[in-house]
């Protein structure tokens, strides 16, 4: 089911890159196709956009960031630790990747709306975001916002892992995508401040498949957990939603277009504003908490605290275990 070694042909079969490996310096780059593996980005910081990895170019571009750490990177702009702007056919793939503790610090993120605390990535044709965790963001302002930003294009994901983040809200926001699909997710013990964890604000089709989330914090009396924002047209299906806090807001809430739950288990009741919720699947609750204690990102299991901590002998992650109680 999961492959622990891509190439950059798997993804653009067309294209070639030149392989770089053990970086621990900031990459920066406006032209070509870029491969960056193996490679540990260590308290990087930037007065530029992308913390640790910035690229941003107009001609056909593609991108694949594989096997890669970035611990405690920031930048004072967006994408605390990834930036990448694709115009003109560009792609982006992200794979095995552990983020922990990166954040955008704009005092002024109003200026920068999406701000991607931890990857903001345009990319005009498609993108691939696979196999990664992102744990302990800390947004530095209260208005800081959005940990996970993919933009435009046709989007891609699986087995994507958020846990611990607190950011004004959105642990991912899918923004202006043609289509996003997603897969195997679990997004567990975020912290937004006004409560938005999953954050549709796209015209296009989205689709949340085989997903968690799962004790997720509210904060303020606005928003939702789950969020279909703009014109078009979302669908979460044989998803969980467990153990979420609902004294504030609401699990799911329609500003626009439209949402359509499905054949997916909530446990302790939900509330809802203009979503079409249909529940078929007997599912325990168990099987919710056994997926929520599993797939962090290695880091997540040392703690910071620690003074042996040492994040450069990371390894990036554990599998998470799926079970296949819908399959």
């Amino acid at each position: 089911m999961f492959r622990l070694r891509f190439s950059f042909a798997t993804f653009y079969p067309s294209f070639t890159a030149t392989e770089w490996n053990g970086l621990d310096k900031r990459y920066y780059s406006t032209s070509g196709n870029h491969w960056i593996a193996n490679s540990e980005f260590y308290q990087l910081s930037s007065t530029s956009v992308g913390g640790a990895v910035s690229i941003s170019q107009s001609t056909v571009s593609k991108v694949l960031i594989e096997r890669c750490t970035f611990f405690s990177c920031s930048t004072t702009l967006y994408g605390g630790a990834i930036c990448v702007s694709l115009s003109n056919e560009g792609g982006f793939a992200l794979s095995q990747v552990c983020a922990v503790s990166c954040r955008c610090s704009h005092s002024q993120t109003n200026s920068y709306p999406y701000t991607g605390q931890f990857c903001y990535s345009h990319a005009s044709k498609e993108q691939y975001l696979y196999d990664s965790t992102i744990i302990n963001t800390r947004a530095l302002y209260s208005s800081d916002r959005s940990i996970l930003v993919p933009s435009s294009g046709n989007q891609y994901a699986e087995r994507l892992n958020f846990s611990n983040n607190r950011v004004r809200f959105d642990s991912i926001f899918v923004y202006d995508a043609i289509s996003h699909r997603s897969l195997y997710s679990t997004y567990a013990n975020e912290i937004p401040i006004t409560s938005i964890v999953v954050h549709f604000y796209s015209g296009g089709n989205n689709t949340m498949l085989l997903s968690n989330i799962v004790n997720n914090t509210a904060g303020e009396s606005f928003h939702a957990h789950c969020i279909q924002y703009y014109s078009g047209a979302s669908r979460m299906d044989k998803c969980i939603f467990a153990e979420n806090d609902l004294s504030k807001t609401c699990l799911f809430m329609v500003v626009g277009g439209v949402m359509t739950i499905s054949d997916s288990y909530i446990q302790n009741g939900y509330t809802n504003s203009g979503a079409t919720i249909t529940l078929a699947h007997p599912l325990i609750s168990t099987y919710a908490i056994a997926h929520l204690q599993t797939g962090h990102c290695k880091a997540a299991l040392l703690s910071t605290n620690n003074p042996t901590f040492q994040p450069r002998r990371v390894v990036l992650f554990q599998w998470f275990i799926l079970v296949n109680n819908f399959i």
